[in-house]
């Protein structure tokens, strides 16, 4: 799998930078660990190549220190003791460099071979020829000290002392120059990998640059994009696919999540846009159609109160036309008491009949005349009933349009109602305002519906009375026959006595009818005159109902409007 598609791998971009910086540490630590070690390298060789200088300078005093002590013997042998001092000085100067050298080269066994090669020639030398020329100075025995001094034997064994400290020094040398060498390699070895593993740290550096602008740089780039493209309400873009880093993929979701969020927050409120503009179109039909109620309900009301005023005056027709009926009624009972007087006159005065037939045709013209008068207040009163019924048929068609009338506001109430509960929490004041225009228009029905009640009554009453007059109209129109009778048979009242009196006992009865039928028609005018004030203040009420109907309109428009 190439390093790409590893490094692809859903891995977060947190992980991402430890990796990277976990790499980088990793190779600058190797290169530090290898610089380190040869660091070590140079400080040992550094330390040994000290150790060799040490070496070399020890040889260089051992050797000054053994031609010290051979100076010091040829003098002492030539000069005397004072070389002595000088003798034994190079003597010990030399077992002191011995020592050391012996400690210093320890590790190095060819050396310590020399050493011990070289302190064995020192001792002899010494014991040979440093010792017994010293004692034969001390003695003052030149001549022995020079000899000792000057023995064939002695300069071949100090030119081996000198050749084995030049070969040691020869090879202190040549680990001093392998030493430094080593140093030097070491040096390089470390430049190189100071370089080598810089060049490493760059090129990782770069490549994992490369990467992350690759796998977290673009993506982040195209995420902006996709913000700015968001901010700007354009939802066509794009989303990173593939395995991302988690930060990559959340901020992905978290965009797409925003995305479909603005698209469902522009759709509602595109839907919201077109609720509006429908709430305003209704609320423009709810305003036309309160225009309309507006204008039906007052011409309604206006219908119902001339409807009222028709009622009253109506109502005051019939008052009158019972105040007149009363006044008739009056009249033909009183001209019935004088019928009834008359009739009684000529009873009493049957036995006279032939004495006084003037006296009679006289009293016959009378009753005559008072028959016709109460035959003309009889058709008087039937007119005024006949008047009062097609009153009262008026009312009752008064009263149908207004049942008519709350109908058609009991509907204008219902639609109301109706356009209320479409209009929602708008419309609760619209729909209280029409419950109570409802009310109004029932109670209005109800209203109507008691005054139709009336009107039947006095429908009734009114027909009671028609049937009534006409029955005394009847009976005057035969009292006006009868009395005719009489008056053509004046002359015949001495002969007819018996017939008198069987028409003076008919007259008797016709009078008393006469009598009990004005009464009824009394009654009935009395009871119209009821109705028609009742139907009166029904009217008062129905107008009062109108006007508080009208102002609960006008405050039902005025609330709605403005809400």
């Amino acid at each position: 799998m190439p390093s790409t598609e590893v490094w692809s791998m859903g891995w977060s971009i947190r992980a991402r930078l430890m990796a990277m910086f976990g790499a980088l540490v990793i190779v600058a630590a190797l290169g530090n660990a290898l610089i380190w070690r040869d660091l070590g390298n140079i400080r040992e060789s550094r330390d040994w190549s000290r150790h060799t200088q040490d070496v070399l300078t020890r040889f260089d005093q051992l050797l000054s220190g053994v031609l010290n002590q051979e100076t010091a013997l040829r003098g002492a042998a030539l000069g005397g003791a004072a070389y002595l001092e000088p003798l034994a000085g190079g003597e010990r100067a030399t077992a002191e460099n011995l020592r050391d050298l012996q400690r210093l080269t320890a590790d190095n066994p060819a050396q310590q071979a020399r050493l011990r090669e070289l302190s064995q020639l020192v001792e002899q030398w010494q014991g040979r020829f440093a010792s017994p020329a010293a004692q034969a100075v001390r003695a003052g025995q030149a001549e022995a000290a020079r000899a000792a001094a000057l023995h064939p034997d002695a300069r071949p064994m100090m030119d081996r002392i000198r050749a084995i400290m030049e070969e040691a020094k020869a090879q202190e040398r040549q680990l001093a120059r392998e030493r430094d060498a080593a140093v030097d390699d070491a040096f390089a070895r470390s430049a190189s990998l100071l370089l080598g593993s810089l060049t490493l740290m760059l090129v990782l550096a770069v490549a994992l640059g490369v990467l992350m602008q690759k796998t977290v740089s673009a993506p982040l780039a195209g995420m902006v994009a996709s913000l700015r493209r968001l901010s700007a309400r354009d939802y066509g873009f794009a989303l990173p696919q593939g395995q991302q880093p988690a930060e990559i993929a959340q901020m992905a979701e978290a965009l797409a999540q925003c995305r479909d969020g603005l698209q469902r927050a522009d759709a509602l409120q595109a839907q919201q846009e077109a609720e509006n503009q429908r709430r305003l179109a209704r609320g423009e039909a709810i305003e036309a159609l309160l225009r309309r109620f507006d204008s039906e309900a007052s011409r309604n009301l206006d219908d119902v109160g001339r409807a009222v005023q028709l009622v009253q005056g109506s109502a005051q027709d019939i008052n009158q036309a019972a105040e007149q009926s009363s006044r008739l009624v009056r009249n033909v009972m009183g001209a019935a008491d004088d019928a009834s007087a008359n009739v009684q006159t000529v009873a009493a005065s049957a036995e006279e009949l032939a004495a006084s037939i003037a006296e009679v045709a006289r009293q016959v013209s009378e009753s005559a005349a008072v028959a016709r008068r109460a035959g003309e207040d009889a058709r008087a009163t039937d007119g005024a009933v006949q008047s009062l019924s097609e009153a009262a048929r008026s009312i009752g068609d008064v009263v149908d349009l207004i049942t008519d009338i709350a109908g058609r506001t009991n509907l204008l109430a219902l639609n109301a109602t109706i356009e209320a509960a479409r209009a929602g929490d708008a419309g609760k004041g619209f729909a209280v305002v029409a419950s109570e225009v409802k009310n109004l228009a029932n109670q209005t029905a109800r209203a109507t519906e008691q005054i139709s009640q009336q009107i039947n009554s006095m429908q009734g009453e009114t027909g009671r009375a028609v049937q009534a007059i006409g029955s005394i109209a009847r009976t005057i129109t035969e009292m006006e026959r009868i009395t005719t009778q009489v008056a053509a048979a004046a002359e015949e009242q001495a002969t007819a006595t018996q017939e008198i009196g069987r028409a003076v006992a008919e007259a008797a009865r016709g009078t008393q009818e006469v009598t009990r039928n004005t009464g009824a028609v009394g009654e009935a005018a009395q009871r119209t005159g009821q109705v028609a004030e009742q139907l009166r203040g029904a009217a008062s009420g129905m107008a009062e109902q109108a006007s508080a109907l009208r102002r609960r309109i006008e405050a039902l428009l005025t609330g709605i409007r403005a809400a």
